[in-house]
């Protein structure tokens, strides 16, 4: 109800439209908290499985075969992961929306497993690695990994062109996907240390810290700005280090919704002691971030000026 693209549509359309987009929006922003309430409760994953199920007689894939030995190789590895053939499994005649949005926000990694062309672009297959794809362009912490078997390279869709794909006809390619993914999330055995109670106290704790930063990432998007920075304390308490949610605290004191839109800010936050903090505790990636969006903005300053002193 809040866009500034309805705000327009508001504006300039006619009185008999304006109640009919009224309504539709009512509509949608009751799906939409109804969504954010029920995935608000879900526990944070470390990694979305996409695969088609079944073929068009109904029957299971090999795609959806692969995906299962896949998750049972994550799984024992300690990691949480999303595949819908088992994580759905106790959700039957409940809206499913909810489950896989939570999914999608939380996973750090999505696997993108097909066999054909088919398959990859089937509707509820692109529909998944489509918005994971949007999601990565917000946050740069997040990866996709086109895995394929028996399908040329180059007939993966084209969005992944750029993506670093794994061929799962290769000896060893589970092996070598799950090295890749520690890599990127870090080891999922922690609850499998000798000291398991300690070891599953960490992984409990690490996934607090998830939680209450999605919850972060919801109060900006709503402009909660209150609630956003309360929730950051609360972060900080258990994980004094941790550089995103320094990164919320900045986004928070901006006043901005979305990281995409840090880079349209009008002023230049790089002798800030939250971005300081950042460029301390960080691992690289958040750096990397930051400092594309502040080369925009000193682009942007840089013309503001130079057209104020010919203007």
């Amino acid at each position: 109800m809040d866009d500034s693209d309805f705000e327009q549509v508001m504006e300039n359309a006619d009185t008999v439209a304006r109640a009919v987009y009224r309504e539709q929006a009512k509509q949608i922003e009751e799906l939409r908290k109804g969504i954010i309430e029920v995935s608000g409760k879900e526990e944070p994953y470390d990694i979305f499985i996409c695969y088609k199920e079944t073929d068009e007689n109904n029957e299971r894939t090999i795609d959806s075969v692969l995906a299962q030995d896949i998750y049972d190789a994550l799984t024992a590895k300690g990691y949480r992961v999303f595949f819908s053939r088992i994580s759905l499994e106790d959700k039957l005649g409940v809206e499913y929306e909810p489950y896989i949005f939570a999914a999608l926000n939380s996973a750090k990694v999505m696997l993108a497993i097909g066999t054909s062309y088919d398959y990859y672009n089937s509707v509820w297959v692109k529909n998944e690695w489509g918005r994971y794809l949007k999601l990565m362009a917000a946050d740069k912490s997040k990866y996709l990994i086109p895995c394929y078997k028996d399908i040329d390279a180059y007939d993966i869709p084209k969005e992944f062109v750029k993506l670093q794909a794994q061929d799962l006809g290769k000896v060893g390619a589970i092996q070598d996907l799950i090295r890749g993914i520690e890599k990127i999330v870090g080891h999922g055995d922690l609850s499998k240390k000798d000291d398991y109670d300690s070891g599953d106290m960490a992984v409990s704790a690490r996934n607090e810290i998830v939680a209450l930063l999605k919850r972060v990432s919801i109060f900006l998007e709503d402009k909660d700005w209150q609630n956003a920075d309360l929730y950051c304390e609360k972060i900080l308490d258990k994980d004094p280090e941790n550089a995103e949610d320094y990164l919320y605290k900045i986004m928070t004191k901006l006043q901005v919704r979305n990281r995409s839109d840090i880079g349209n800010c009008k002023e230049s936050f790089e002798e800030d002691e939250l971005y300081k903090k950042i460029l301390r505790f960080d691992n690289g990636i958040l750096r990397e971030e930051l400092e594309c969006y502040l080369d925009k903005i000193h682009d942007r300053l840089k013309e503001e000026k130079y057209q104020n002193a010919i203007g």
